[in-house]
């Protein structure tokens, strides 16, 4: 959101300087005796192109509902832990990029809610799919990597399960084998929609944050949905032989949870 002002603020200045420095000048020059309504109607004219400008780009935000446009994690998960209380509901997770990072930050407050009876239902690619090593290379993992975060979910819902706290708990995870979508995470009132980070140069990456019952928060949930179903998606056991290098993933496992 701070990048789209600024840039909303670099449209207007040049409007701005355009009129003055290039518009009023030639103006007075071929109408002298009309130089003064002539300046008046290109102040008219600047208002009314930085009103239009400014209200397309807010009418297009308020039709998507985004409510935030987050390029560094730590605004992010700042505005996560503010919102915390929205989300003890319901939990949609797309998780295809950084699943690692994803966890780390994440699986604590997802076993609070899991124990409380928040309806879980989590989209992995299959670990076996024909794009994971395409996948793996193109964000600097290693062979294998992915499926081991698939196996430490898989059990980490089993963990839960079995945990004498989760009075009813209610964990899904599906499998999909299709052309990798961008990450996604509904909880409840919010939707939070974003790629890879790898190739945007840098440790950051565009977040989107849409409301509810919004243009964005209902098409990310369509599409969200639309894998979910059985023709698409489906149930599959991760076993630890489907892991290359096995033993280094988790030697570097930087994922910890606690039950």
């Amino acid at each position: 959101m701070k990048n789209l002002l600024k840039k909303n603020i670099s449209y207007n200045l040049f409007l701005i300087i355009y009129v003055i420095a290039i518009i009023i000048p030639s103006m007075v020059i071929l109408t002298k005796e009309n130089a003064v309504i002539d300046i008046a109607l290109s102040f008219g004219l600047l208002i009314l192109m930085v009103w239009y400008a400014c209200d397309k780009r807010r009418q297009t935000a308020s039709d998507w509902g985004i409510s935030n446009i987050y390029t560094r994690n730590e605004e992010l998960r700042f505005f996560m832990d503010i919102h915390r209380m929205h989300y003890w509901n319901e939990v949609d997770i797309l998780l295809v990029y950084h699943p690692a990072e994803f966890l780390s930050h994440n699986i604590d407050e997802l076993s609070v809610m899991a124990k409380i009876g928040a309806k879980i239902r989590i989209l992995l690619m299959d670990p076996e799919s024909q794009y994971i090593s395409c996948l793996e290379e193109h964000l600097h993992m290693k062979k294998g990597e992915y499926a081991f975060y698939a196996l430490q979910l898989q059990n980490w819902a089993k963990k839960i399960a079995e945990s004498p706290e989760c009075i009813e708990c209610n964990i899904e995870i599906k499998f999909f084998d299709d052309f990798p979508p961008d990450n996604m995470f509904r909880a409840h009132d919010k939707l939070f929609s974003y790629s890879n980070k790898m190739g945007t140069g840098s440790k950051d990456v565009l977040t989107y944050v849409y409301e509810k019952d919004s243009k964005g928060y209902e098409r990310q949930k369509k599409l969200y949905d639309y894998f979910w179903q059985e023709s698409v998606s489906y149930k599959k056991e991760i076993t630890m032989a489907m892991i290359d290098n096995f033993r280094y993933h988790s030697t570097n496992n930087v994922l910890s949870y606690k039950f």
